[in-house]
């Protein structure tokens, strides 16, 4: 739930804490109770080994965890990711001469998070030193982002949906224009979000709003007065009405993306978390991708182009005298 970041951090888990009843189908609770976390969560390397036996991994279902913990760490994706953390930790101990406990120690540690990650296993929060490994990469030419055209298409908002765009540290989101309408004047509030911690995609800070009144078909300004601190993703919310519909573009790119605050009834009963103890949870909304072919994007036109594809972001460091390219 707080997203510890730990120093030995080698994997990484996502789940909802997922308890199920000691009594199983005899218990008179229900047959699961799901807490879900803002964000990913790391693992740390010292669950991975034995404490008693200096030469025994353990991974899957047989880390090292509590049974709160091993609600969320027992799926297949997690569990199989840390089969790879262990192989790999494996043959570096082997080439570093050195046994499991040994590995975890701070002078030794990063050599295994390094290699994780230059063999394509994401650590949250941590980077690879040199990502190009020496080469130095540009581009001739950079998308900006200005138009995602409408194709005719229209979609009723009868339920909240958010666009997600990136936004540089120090800069604004541009003026936007939506193409929306509506058969009798409706009100329409529309929501600047972002996550309190940024690599999350949660949705738990207001930062803006503007109101709208939509009638007959037409572009709708959208602007927003706040600038970023960081580096992050923001929701721009479109509150539900049903008797307003927004246009609909046919143009898909990576990294920009429309989730709607609905639930999936295979892991949650709400579109929102729900708190009824005192577990460590918090309440947030739920924010939900459509799998194709039922994803959409809204029509929208920015005043200037947003730069979601920096070339310049590209540019690595030389390497170090001596060493090969």
């Amino acid at each position: 739930m707080e997203q510890r970041d730990h120093y030995d951090a080698v994997g990484y888990g996502g789940w909802s804490i997922d308890l199920h009843p000691a009594d199983g189908v005899y218990s008179s609770h229900d047959g699961c109770r799901q807490f879900h976390s803002k964000g990913t969560y790391t693992i740390p390397y010292r669950s991975l080994y034995s404490r008693s036996l200096d030469n025994l991994f353990l991974t899957g279902r047989l880390i090292s965890a509590s049974h709160v913990a091993f609600g969320s760490a027992r799926v297949m994706c997690t569990c199989g990711l840390l089969g790879e953390v262990v192989g790999r930790a494996a043959a570096l101990c082997q080439t570093l001469q050195l046994n499991a406990p040994q590995l975890a120690e701070g002078k030794h540690i990063g050599k295994l998070q390094q290699h994780l990650q230059h063999t394509g296993c994401y650590i949250p929060r941590q980077f690879l030193q040199d990502p190009a490994r020496g080469a130095q990469v540009t581009a001739s030419s950079e998308m900006q982002l200005t138009t995602l055209a409408a194709n005719g298409q229209w979609m009723a908002l009868e339920e909240r949906m958010a666009l997600l765009l990136p936004v540089k540290a120090g800069e604004s989101l541009p003026e936007m224009r939506f193409t929306l309408r509506s058969a009798t004047a409706q009100p329409l509030k529309i929501s600047l979000l972002g996550s309190q911690k940024v690599a999350n995609y949660c949705a738990d800070m207001l930062l803006d709003e503007r109101a709208l009144t939509v009638e007959q078909a037409g572009e709708y300004r959208v602007a927003f007065d706040w600038r970023s601190d960081a580096d992050r993703y923001l929701f721009i919310v479109f509150e539900s009405n049903s008797s307003v519909e927004i246009a609909l573009t046919s143009l898909e790119l990576p990294g920009v993306m429309t989730v709607f605050n609905s639930q999936n009834a295979r892991v949650a009963k709400h579109p929102r978390q729900i708190v009824d103890g005192d577990f460590g949870a918090e309440e947030f909304d739920f924010w939900v991708p459509r799998r194709r072919p039922h994803q959409v994007m809204p029509a929208v036109h920015f005043a200037t182009p947003l730069r979601c594809y920096d070339g310049a972001k590209s540019a690595q460091r030389p390497p170090a005298p001596g060493t090969a390219d």
